[in-house]
Order: C-alpha cells, then sequence, then structure tokens
C-alpha cells in the first residue's frame, strides 16, 4: 500500500503531510480492523477466531469497523511517510480528517528547527566568591541550639518565637458586619510559631499578648497577591481562641551539643567554628554557583534565536504540569484538594507554565546549537572516569547494578554522557576570574 503523500512547508519550523488512500488501500485496513475485532466475537459454530469474513460482517459494528482501520492505517501510514521522507519529527502531530472512507488526512509535524545563539562566544557570567562572615556563624549556631530546643507549656501571655495552638473561625466581612463562615478558615489545635510569618499577614500579631483560654475577634484583610485567589483583597472576620502555649528552651552550647551536630565528632567551640564555616562556604558556592546558571541560562536565551511548533510548547507544559502534580501529591495533597484550595482550573495553571515551557525548548536548543559549534564530545575515557566517582558514593553491594545501568546497552550511560556534554558549555562560561 502506497498512499498519495503530499509534503507543505509551513510555519513555526513544521511542515504538513496530506495523505490519501486509495479505496482499495483502505478496504485492506477495514479487512485488518474486521480481523481484530473479530477475535472477541463469538459465534456458535465457529471458534473465536477463524470465523469466515463474510459472517463477521454480519456480527460487527461498521462504524466500529471504520474507526479501528482508521486507526490502524493512521499510524502505518503516518510512520511510513515520516521514515521514507526522513522527518525529523519533534512533537506529537496534529491530525486532521478530511474523509473517512477511503481516508484521508492532514498531519501538521513539528520539526526540528534551525537555532542560532548571536556571539555566544562574547556572553560573560562571573561565579561571586562567597565569604562568611562571624554574624552569620553565630546565627546559623543559633538555629541549631534553636532546632535541638526542647517546648514547654506557659501561662503568660503570648510573645513572638512561642508555639501555639488555636481554634479559630473565618467569617465574611467586617467585625460590624460579621456575615457567614468563609469557606476554608476553619481549623482545631492548628499549630503557629509566632513570629514565623508562615499566616495571613497580621494574624499573629493579634495573637500576641493573648493567654491560655483568652478568645478574640479581629478582622484582617487578606493581600491583593494572596496564593489563594478567593481571598485576594478580601476581609475576613476571625474569632479565635488560644488553646495551647508552649516555650522553646534552648540547650547549652557545649561539648555535647557539638558532639551532635557534627555527627560524633569531638571538637572545641574554636573547631566547631571552623566546622560550621566550610558547611556554610559550601552552601554559599553551591548558591552561587547556581545564580551564576541562572544568569547564563537567561543571557543564551536571549541571545537565541529560533522559530518553533507551538505544539513543543503545549507538550513541554504537559511535563512541567506532570511533575508540579506529583510534587503536590508528594506532600500529601491531593491534587484535587490542591486545585479546589488555590481557586483555580486545571487550564489557568498550565496557561501560567507555558512562558518556562518556551524558555526550556529555547534554551534545549541553544545548547544543542553551542555543543555542535564547539564539538563538545565525551570520550570513552571520560565517560568511564566518571562512573567510577559515581559508585564510590554507593557501597559495594550496590556497585553490580551501577554496572548494569551504566552498560553500553544501558540508558544511564547516554544520560550520564549528556549530563557532561551539558556541563562541558557550562563550564566554559562559569569561571570565578570571568568579567562581565
Amino acid at each position: 500500500m502506497t498512499p498519495d503523500v503530499k509534503i507543505e512547508d509551513a510555519p513555526k519550523s513544521e511542515v504538513k503531510l496530506t495523505v490519501k488512500l486509495t479505496d482499495k488501500d483502505f478496504a485492506a485496513y477495514k479487512e485488518k480492523a474486521t480481523i481484530e475485532l473479530g477475535k472477541n466475537v463469538q459465534i456458535k459454530g465457529f471458534r473465536p477466531g477463524h470465523i469466515p469474513k463474510d459472517e463477521l460482517g454480519k456480527h460487527i459494528n461498521p462504524d466500529g469497523v471504520i474507526g479501528l482501520a482508521i486507526d490502524i492505517a493512521l499510524n502505518e501510514t503516518y510512520r511510513d511517510a515520516v521514515s521514507k521522507n526522513k522527518i525529523e519529527v519533534m512533537a506529537r502531530p496534529k491530525v486532521e480528517i478530511k474523509k473517512e472512507d477511503p481516508l484521508e488526512y492532514i498531519a501538521t509535524v513539528a520539526i526540528k528547527p534551525t537555532a542560532a545563539v548571536k556571539e555566544y562566544k562574547k556572553i560573560k557570567v562571573s561565579v561571586k566568591e562567597p565569604k562568611v562572615t562571624d554574624k552569620e556563624i553565630k546565627a546559623a549556631i543559633d538555629e541549631l541550639l534553636k532546632g535541638k530546643g526542647a517546648w514547654s507549656d506557659v501561662t503568660r501571655a503570648a510573645k513572638n518565637g512561642d508555639r501555639a495552638e488555636l481554634d479559630f473561625q473565618g467569617y465574611e466581612g467586617t467585625k460590624a458586619e460579621k456575615g457567614k463562615e468563609a469557606d476554608n478558615t476553619k481549623s482545631s489545635n492548628h499549630p503557629l510559631i509566632l513570629g514565623s510569618n508562615s499566616f495571613v499577614p497580621g494574624f499573629e500579631e493579634e495573637v500576641i499578648g493573648m493567654k491560655v483560654g483568652d478568645k478574640k475577634t479581629f478582622t484582617l484583610t487578606f493581600p491583593k497577591e494572596y496564593h489563594v485567589k478567593d481571598f485576594q483583597g478580601k476581609k475576613i472576620t476571625f474569632e479565635a481562641e488560644l488553646k495551647r502555649l508552649e516555650e522553646q528552651k534552648m540547650p547549652e552550647y557545649n561539648e555535647d551539643f557539638m558532639k551532635e551536630a557534627t555527627n560524633g565528632m569531638k571538637t572545641n567551640k574554636k573547631d566547631f567554628e571552623a566546622y560550621v564555616k566550610d558547611v556554610l562556604m559550601q552552601k554559599k558556592t553551591e548558591d552561587a554557583h547556581a545564580a551564576a546558571e541562572a544568569e547564563l541560562i537567561e543571557k543564551l536565551i536571549k541571545a537565541t534565536k529560533v522559530e518553533f511548533s507551538d505544539q513543543l510548547v503545549a507538550d513541554e507544559t504537559e511535563v512541567i504540569f506532570a511533575d508540579y502534580k506529583k510534587q503536590m501529591e508528594s506532600r500529601g495533597i491531593p491534587f484535587e484538594k490542591h486545585i479546589e484550595l488555590s481557586g483555580q482550573k486545571e487550564e489557568d495553571i498550565k496557561k501560567g507554565m507555558e512562558e518556562e515551557a518556551r524558555k526550556r525548548i529555547v534554551m534545549r536548543f541553544a545548547m544543542d546549537y553551542i555543543i555542535e559549534q564547539e564539538k563538545f564530545t565525551v570520550t570513552d575515557s571520560e565517560l568511564k572516569k566518571e562512573i567510577e566517582m559515581v559508585k564510590q558514593k554507593y557501597p559495594a553491594s550496590e556497585q553490580p547494578k551501577i554496572d548494569e545501568y551504566y552498560s553500553e546497552a544501558g540508558e544511564g550511560s547516554l544520560r550520564l554522557k549528556n549530563m557532561m556534554i551539558v556541563s562541558k558549555v557550562f563550564g566554559m562560561y562559569l569561571k570565578k576570574d570571568a568579567k562581565k
């Protein structure tokens, strides 16, 4: 079967494939569909799968035959047309069926665009040299002490730093016009660290000064940029009762504390502060490198000229959305509940992800362009060395699994190679002595 295939260039790095089947060609697909559907048909006197075609035709819905024949024909003819014409497909095709019997359709196909990064060698990015001050070391140690502090109940008035538990209910309107209960504003024994600014702005300040058993009514105006759309700029009156109040007692800054904080190292205050400084320095170094990478990505995106299909954006948006959904659910929040609380529709969330999808796509083509221009590759010896470094991070019992994952036949080697090539591109720019 050799259907008529017409190829036309289209804007945004797309081509249109117009595919027309003859009556004879499509009849063959209808026969395939009839046989496939016949596998589940039972007729007295015939074994399943051995029913004559004429007899099958009496027991199968003709519309079902046409539908399945279209599916089979689409898959086969599209795949053949792409293969024979050496079309490098970048995304799912958009298919428009013009005629069902015999089948005629137009497939709009996203192809690899031509990209260019203007003066990419002149792009400069600096990695800031990190510094750690004595004040930062003290603050880090205070945080460590705070993390080990024990909580105990108190009867005094609440103040910043306390841990409170409250019952509260929100109502629509001001204190004077308190209306019906507002959705999603009721909670019992709600934990709250005062001064953490983790709740509605102004709520924690209202709790300060309350004692256990106190009740209080107050009105707050939610910020215009509040993350839940239904509450943006809205006045809500809260009725709150303080059920419990605890204060934190810090542990002593002594040898036991330092030993626990360093996973068993015996140390003194001078060496412990040096240890804390090293940890902070490592974190700041990683942050500085990440900031430089982000700056480089923005500059490369800005310098890249490329036009691509909207279908690439749609596919990449779906990838970002799937990751986002998985992240929400990993926090124990059913995604449907998250949608309800956010006040957004699924389509709105995806719409907000399209810009990030476009950036990812542009960056991908920018990287491809630079890799091709600079002829970056990874040698077998470089790959082997990198795999050995990976293996050192795992116990000996895991070595066989790692070897299998990074075998020549495994996908691990290809992924690692790609990561190493990307690292070479970033390494070309991210140098400490680079000047802006």
